[in-house]
């Protein structure tokens, strides 16, 4: 079978228009890393002693709760500790134990703010970023709630 003239045309077109076209030439170093190295007398170094210096800087790390705001959770996990309505706190485990009858008469809005403000307390006390917490009843042991930032809030 005899292929069409126009194909040896077109593939001669192409020959000679694309793959003989001169290449741009790419500069592999930018024109302030070249200007970099010529002021450290032709060393070619990876980081700029400026930058290097930058970089050697200790960071201050953010926090993301402030400290009054850790000052008014504490307060208030502490308060609920006293006054008895959270019976018991693990920290290690992220537990809490509350009374039942208290949790009974809170509406899911209080519960979610309790669960986490416990979550927040845990976090601080174990200086992590974010805490979980495990919401257990006093009398009956079940779990009634649980809190974490991933899964959020959620009533059992």
């Amino acid at each position: 079978m005899k292929k069409p003239f126009f194909l040896y045309l077109s593939l001669l077109f192409f020959i000679t228009c694309v793959a003989e076209k001169p290449r741009e030439k790419k500069e592999l170093i930018s024109k302030e890393a070249q200007a970099g190295i010529e002021k450290t007398g032709g060393k070619k170094e990876l980081i700029p002693k400026e930058a290097q210096a930058e970089i050697e800087k200790p960071r201050e790390k953010k926090e993301l709760i402030s400290k009054e705001a850790r000052a008014g959770i504490e307060k208030t996990v502490n308060n609920a500790l006293n006054e008895g309505v959270v019976k018991k706190l693990d920290i290690q485990l992220e537990r809490a134990w509350i009374d039942d009858s208290i949790w009974a008469l809170c509406n899911a809005e209080i519960k979610e703010n309790i669960a986490k403000a416990l979550s927040m307390y845990c976090a601080i006390k174990k200086n992590q970023e974010y805490g979980t917490i495990e919401i257990l009843g006093w009398q009956s042991g079940k779990k009634l709630a649980s809190y974490s930032p991933l899964r959020g809030f959620k009533v059992y």
